[in-house]
């Protein structure tokens, strides 16, 4: 059970691979399989602590997404 939100993978409407950070990870990497071709999505996040003013602070975090196909990192996605 996952508490966040999933990340997917999907070529041409087709859900490759879906993971989610678990609630204390801070990377996670999943494959699947696609026309015979390795797909691999690796996750990484970070998070920090923002001042905001009043005294306080708030927590962001930035995340960080890389897909392998075959072993090659894809360099562009159209969307």
């Amino acid at each position: 059970m996952s508490i966040t939100n999933s990340f997917i993978c999907k070529i041409n409407d087709i859900e490759v691979v879906v993971e989610s950070f678990g609630l204390f990870s801070k990377s996670f990497e999943k494959s699947g399989v696609f026309q015979e071709r390795k797909i691999v999505m690796s996750g990484y996040k970070k998070s920090y602590a923002v001042y905001t003013g009043n005294n306080e602070t708030s927590t962001e975090t930035d995340y960080q997404i890389i897909v392998f196909i075959n072993g090659e990192k894809v360099e562009e996605f159209e969307f």
